[in-house]
């Protein structure tokens, strides 16, 4: 879709979901703590799993297993799911890292399989990739990052210059962005976000994955009504401004934005261990589903619309053996990974030259490795 109103409602999501989580922050420093409407003792014990001396726990070493499952349908359907576990542990030089993951993806019954392994150990980070890297293990430097490497660029010098190229047919919407990161369009929000019923909460007694009885805590974010509720008119304003092509009436825009959002929903989810008062599991769920002729309406160019929008984003993490201290393996015989080997051909941002690799439309990458 061409129009910018995509981009808005997403823009409306984030800024919402970035307003939560400087209130967490805040109350650590010792200030109000935003609870909705959670009973006082459960508010305490989910912000207490975010404190310092918490914190120090989790540094010790953690196991992690997670997923991310993304589910988009409508007139060309697809979806993408990662799966994972690993252990994690250490700060700064000592830091310690391992996971083996699992991407795949399906569009167009075209489908993709990616086996991916991350080690960070001894100030490197590792990585073997089927696709990237031919099923052999390269590294990074972690102390190079900001010095000149044999292809003639820094680690940092590379990656600005991918990000250029990547962001070079961006400056659409840099205006809407612009809005998104303003001050006051942020404090608006923070304040729309705390506004009555724009988030309810659920506590249930469960258990982690490990077996550990905890406190579920789910908090669901309502965004159509935070999008009509008084607090958010002056960061609506500013949108509009920003925005021309959603309308120059903020009231119809805020009827169509909420309209658009009814029927999508936002979740978060947190378990704090009943006993041990840690930080056990988080999850995120955000559903939405605008039909066609609602897009219709709101579209700059109505021809683009091609059946509904149907979104489904789920994201899980689970934490177990906390406080444990990790055991990660060097990898032997590693390559140091050089970024303008994935970009032959290319000029401009640093990025070198070198050969570049190539994957067929639809095949499928997989591979089998050791440490």
């Amino acid at each position: 879709m061409k129009s910018l109103f995509r981009f808005a409602l997403t823009v409306l999501l984030l800024v919402a979901v970035m307003a939560a989580f400087p209130a967490i922050s805040t109350h650590a420093q010792g200030a109000d703590k935003p609870c909705f409407d959670l009973q006082e003792a459960d508010c305490t014990m989910l912000y207490g799993a975010f404190s310092a001396d918490n914190a120090v726990q989790y540094t010790k070493g953690v196991t992690l297993a997670y997923s991310l499952d993304l589910k988009v349908g409508g007139a060309t359907p697809a979806s993408v799911n990662v799966t994972g576990t690993g252990v994690a542990g250490g700060t700064g030089d000592a830091a310690l890292f391992s996971t083996d993951l699992n991407l795949s993806s399906n569009s167009n019954d075209q489908k993709m399989t990616l086996p991916l392994q991350l080690r960070v150990v001894n100030k490197k980070v590792y990585f073997n990739s089927a696709m990237f890297t031919q099923g052999k293990w390269n590294f990074l430097a972690l102390d190079k990052a900001t010095s000149a490497g044999g292809s003639g660029a820094s680690l940092q010098e590379q990656l600005s210059g991918l990000g250029a190229l990547a962001g070079g047919g961006a400056s659409g919407n840099t205006a809407a962005m612009a809005a998104a990161s303003d001050p006051e369009v942020q404090a608006a929000v923070a304040k729309a976000f705390m506004s009555p019923g724009v988030v309810t909460s659920a506590v249930t007694d469960a258990k982690a994955t490990d077996g550990t009885a905890v406190k579920q805590i789910v908090f669901t974010f309502n965004a159509a009504k935070m999008i009509q509720s008084p607090e958010f008119r002056p960061a609506l304003e500013k949108l509009v401004v920003a925005s021309p092509e959603l309308g120059t009436d903020a009231d119809a825009v805020s009827n169509k934005l909420a309209d658009a959002l009814k029927d999508t929903s936002m979740v978060f989810g947190f378990q704090v261990g009943s006993d041990d008062k840690l930080l056990h599991g988080v999850a995120l769920h955000i559903a939405s589903k605008i039909p066609e002729a609602t897009l219709k309406e709101i579209s700059k160019d109505s021809s683009s619309v091609k059946g509904d929008l149907d979104l489904d984003l789920t994201f899980k993490l689970d934490l177990s053996k906390i406080g444990t201290p990790p055991t990660v393996e060097e990898p032997t015989d590693a390559t140091e990974f050089d970024f303008s080997s994935m970009f032959g051909g290319m000029s401009g941002g640093g990025l070198g030259s070198g050969s570049s690799g190539s994957s067929d439309s639809g095949a499928e990458a997989t591979e089998t490795t050791t440490p």
